[in-house]
Formats: C-alpha cells, structure tokens, sequence
C-alpha cells in the first residue's frame, strides 16, 4: 500500500506536469519528466510528514491505515504534486513570473466531464479495494466464488454499512472535494507568465484528456495488477486445470466403513464459535497477543480434552476449502473441503441440492435415532446453510426468521446478523430443557456470530476493557461460552452429553489478526466417552473432527477415518501430519475428478 501511495502521488506531480506545460515529449522526456516527479515528490512528502508529525514512519506496510488517514494522504498528495511540478517546470524552463488575469470563458464540457467520471471511477475503485485488503485481506477466492453462486440472503445489514461508511462515503468525499480542481468555476486564472507565448495555467487546470485517461488507465490496471498478486488468482485460476489424484487416493467413504454406536447412546451439543482462535491467548500462552483475551477457553483447554498444535493448549490448521463459516461446518460433519466448481449444477439451491452425494454426521446420527438441531442467531439461508443441515441429517433450524415467527423477538428486531448471541444461549438453554425430557438422544449445534468480522458485536451486558471493539467482542464471547458451559453442566442431562467447542475457522479481519503462519483453531471436548492416546503435538484440520466427534460420544469407527479426516483420539497418522499442511493445500486447491463425481452437486431425481 504504500508503495502504492508514493507512485500515486508521483504520478500526480507527472500528470499536472504535462497538463500546465502541454508540451510534446519525447518518450525519453516522459521518462526523465517522471524520474524526476518521482525524487522531487518523494522529497517533499515525506519532508512534509517529518514538519507534520515530527518523524517519518513510513516503513510500515499501511495494510491497515484508516481512512481518516488516507483522505489527509490525498490531500496532501495533490498539494505537494501540484507544487512538484511547478519546481520541474522551473527547472526546465526559463523563469516566469506569476501573474492573475481574468480567464478566457472557453469552456471545454465535454473534457471536463470524461476527466470527472474516470477521475470518480478510480477514486470509488481504490476505496473499495482498500477496504476488502483492509478488513478482507485473508478471504480466500473459494469463499468469494462460492458466494457467486449461492443466496446472499440474510447478510447483515452491518457489512454493508462498514462498506458504505469505510469505501463509498469516503470515496463521495473526496469527488466532490476534486470538482473544485476538475470543474473550473472560477472567473480569474493564475498564470506562470514569460509573455504571451510563453505562459502556463496554473489553476484552473485543463486537463487534457487523453494523457489523464492514460494515466487513470495506468492506476486501474496497477490496482488489478495489485489485486491480481494479492489474491493468487493466476495460481487459483491455473489449479482449476491441473487435475490430482489426492482426494480420491486419502477419501474414505462412511458408506464403507463399519460404524458401531454403543447401547446407551450419548448426547451431543455442538458449538460453533465465529471467528474462534488459540492465537487469542497471549504469547507466553502460545498465541499471538499481549494478553489472553479468551482466559476462560485456555483454562477449560487446560481441564479438558483439546488436540494442540503444541505441548499446551493449542489448536488446529484451518484449510483451503474450510476457511469460512458454512465449509468450516461442511469440512467439519463431512470430512471435505467445499471446492469451487465450475459446473451449471454447483450448490443448485434451486433445485434444493447440497452435496447431496455425501454421507455426513448428521446422517450418520439421525440413522442411528439422533434428533438433529441448529440454532444460529442468523438467516439460515445466507450460504445455503439450510439446505446442507435440513438435507444431512433433517435438522430442526431455529434461525432469525424462526424466532420471530415464534415471537421470540419482535418483528422489526435487528442487529448485527440477527439477534445476538446472548439471546441465542438464552433460546437454546430453553430447547435443551425440552429435549432432556424426550428420552431421546440429540445433536444440539450452536453457531454463534458477535464475534464475526469486521469488528463484532458487543453486547449492552458486555465490558469495554479494550480501545478495539474487537477485543472486548472476543472478550466478552469467552465470559458468555463459559457461562453456558457451567450451566449446562448444572443440569441432570449433564452427565449422558458430549461438548464440543470449537472455532469455525481463523478470523478474517486482517486489521486485527495478519496472515501469520502461527495461528490455529480453538477446540475442546468435554465429557468424552473415551480418552485421547496423545492430544498434544498433533498436526490436525476441520476434517478430523468429523471422526473425532464421533469417536468422542463412544461411537467406534473401522480404521479411525471418515472422509478426509481422522479419529484424533487414536494414533493414526492425520493428513496433515503425513503429508505437512503446505502439500495438503497445494492438492486441495486443485480440481479433483473424484470429488465432483461423488454427486456433490448433482440434482437428486
């Protein structure tokens, strides 16, 4: 980004170079006029920074600087170019004098209107990529392409106004602030003067179209070119061509293996937790903080059962394909990534189809007499999340929409993605005393969402400890988990119940949590039927907890594999830890023949 910012603000000086001179260059002049915009802009900039704020910081990357800080940047920039050039052109030229005269009313609307809309254009296209690299910079492109082709429905009001306010307004701003140098209302002209042939237009600029459109189109493409390196989309786009084996060689399908469920059959509460990591914990913990701000998870990591990526209370790697929240939970209860397809019939929610050749742990537990539930403080149908649960298993959803039919909260109720968390343990505290009157088993799944990026939720009931509103979120969803933890252990149903808690997948918001290679996914399981052989120092993924989960309320399983992943209670060698989580994904980004030919996405007739 900053980089970016210093050829900006030397491409400006360039460009009120050639629209004051209008001189006709060789190329070899545009390329020395340049070098020199370059050196004397970077001079003042940073000279102009060091008067301003006392030093020159400019060695950070500036991923994460606010917009409060760019438009001061943009200002600042058009400042010292425009007075940039005027040093280049008095280098160049003989000396001139600077003169105010009454300006020729010519009037050239057509150019000023093309200038304003590509001008306007880039502005908006530089504000909307700053904001996805800003809060986004960690979304994969399976996510996005996904998101193509399924409901958008249900997405919170929240994350278009983050956009609006962070991009678009911002974006307005600036435009309407430019028109006063694009649009020239005065009737007065400030000239550098020599004589009547020899004199330059100060202000207002005309610029001359087809060198700004040039240097727009330069921008744009520098911009895509960025977006393009960022993003590994030449990587992404080539993997879809290259075909591999691995997937079809490591799969082991559930139809195929003999799954034994002991006599008394144990309940299950599963709890996804948005955005949930072990790099909360502070350093001398294993994470990647100052302070622990999940001090209630770290110590029922310590108590209970959690598969670590260290000797400590750790977690897991999160993969290509289970990254966001619904592959998370499919990677998670299938033992599969959610791979991009090109296939007309990928996710066809229109014809009410979820990988409906899979075999998962919903189907596995409705088979042997569970009753399957989902309760999530959000539309189920953002991401197609209903389809998948409602067609693996024929879970009871109780979403936003239903607790509003039910009148568990008003009709106009609305925050964040739906209700809060706090109400979601309050309803589910609710369902989970009628089900321990059933006398029969259940999988009760959680997926909570305060902790959701970009900035969270916080709850009237929760503290402000912290200057990010993200801390105090996470902070805040580690009081509540625990909470609803001692409560459900209070109760009679207790002692015949498995918990699992776990993270969906590694917090997006790249202005918090940056890309680092040390971070890794909470989990922990309490209750279990069986013990672990080795917990600690495992390399695992989302795609052993399906066996793992299993496994966990006393369930014994062939060979200790379902799908991709493996019962980490045992001591069977995990994909990761055989073949190392960098070779894992380079596999798994590419197509597989095998995975769209188990009937993933096909229609079922």
């Amino acid at each position: 980004m900053y980089l970016f910012l210093c050829l900006f603000s030397s491409s400006l000086t360039y460009v009120f170079y050639l629209n004051i001179t209008r001189k006709n260059l060789k190329i070899i002049d545009h390329i020395r006029i340049f070098i020199y915009s370059i050196m004397v802009t970077l001079f003042f900039i940073h000279f102009s920074i060091f008067i301003l704020c006392g030093n020159v910081n400019m060695s950070l990357e500036l991923n994460n600087i606010t917009t409060i800080f760019m438009f001061k940047y943009l200002i600042l920039s058009i400042i010292v170019s425009f007075f940039s050039s005027l040093i280049i052109v008095l280098g160049f030229e003989q000396p001139f004098q600077i003169k105010i005269e009454k300006a020729i009313k010519k009037r050239r609307l057509k150019t000023t209107i093309i200038n304003f809309v590509l001008l306007s254009f880039l502005i908006l296209l530089f504000f909307s990529i700053k904001y996805f690299l800003d809060y986004y910079s960690n979304v994969p492109l399976e996510q996005l392409s996904f998101h193509l082709q399924v409901p958008l429905e249900g997405t919170s009001d929240s994350v278009i106004n983050d956009f609006l306010s962070k991009a678009i307004y911002p974006s307005f701003i600036i435009i309407i602030s430019l028109m006063f140098l694009i649009i020239p209302f005065t009737k007065q002209q400030l000239l550098l003067y020599k004589n009547e042939q020899r004199k330059l237009i100060l202000f207002p600029i005309k610029f001359d179209v087809k060198k700004i459109t040039f240097a727009i189109i330069a921008t744009i493409l520098g911009l895509v070119f960025y977006c393009v390196y960022h993003y590994d989309i030449v990587d992404f786009i080539k993997s879809q061509f290259v075909v591999s084996q691995f997937v079809e060689e490591n799969y082991v399908d559930p139809n195929d293996v003999n799954i034994e469920f002991p006599s008394e059959k144990k309940n299950l509460i599963y709890i996804y937790l948005e955005s949930m990591e072990s790099s909360y914990f502070d350093t001398d913990s294993g994470g990647v903080l100052n302070y622990n701000l999940i001090p209630n998870l770290y110590k029922l990591g310590e108590e209970e059962i959690n598969f670590s990526n260290n000797d400590s209370v750790g977690g897991f790697n999160e993969t290509i394909g289970s990254n966001w929240t619904i592959a998370a939970m499919v990677a998670q209860t299938a033992g599969l990534p959610l791979k991009f397809s090109t296939s007309s019939s990928s996710y066809n929610v229109e014809n009410n189809s979820f990988l409906t050749g899979v075999t998962t742990l919903g189907d596995i537990l409705e088979e042997n007499g569970y009753k399957n539930y989902l309760y999530i403080g959000s539309d189920a149908n953002f991401a197609g999340r209903n389809l998948y649960f409602e067609q693996h298993g024929s879970y009871e959803i109780f979403d936003y929409k239903t607790a509003i039919e039910e009148g568990k909260i008003d009709s106009d109720y609305y925050v964040w993605w739906g209700y809060e968390d706090k109400k979601l343990y309050d309803f589910s505290k609710e369902k989970l005393l009628e089900l321990a009157d059933n006398n029969e088993p259940f999988n009760f799944t959680l997926l909570t969402v305060d902790t959701h990026p970009t900035g969270g939720y916080l709850d009237e009931t929760c503290e402000a400890n912290h200057e990010e509103n993200i801390e105090n979120v996470i902070e805040c969803a580690d009081k509540m988990i625990i909470d609803f933890v001692n409560w459900i252990k209070d109760q009679d149903f207790y002692e015949n119940t498995t918990i699992i808690i776990v993270g969906d997948h590694l917090n997006m918001d790249s202005s918090f949590m940056d890309n680092a290679n040390e971070r890794y996914i909470y989990n922990v399981i309490l209750n279990s039927s069986v013990e672990p052989e080795n917990a600690k120092n495992r390399k695992a993924t989302s795609f052993d907890m399906f066996p793992t989960t299993l496994a966990s309320i006393g369930v014994e399983i062939e060979d200790n594999q379902l799908g991709l992943g493996v019962n980490l209670f045992s001591n069977k060698q995990t994909l990761n830890e055989k073949y190392g989580i960098e070779k894992l994904n380079n596999e798994l980004k590419k197509k597989s023949t095998f995975y769209q030919n188990l009937s993933l996405y096909e229609v079922d007739n």
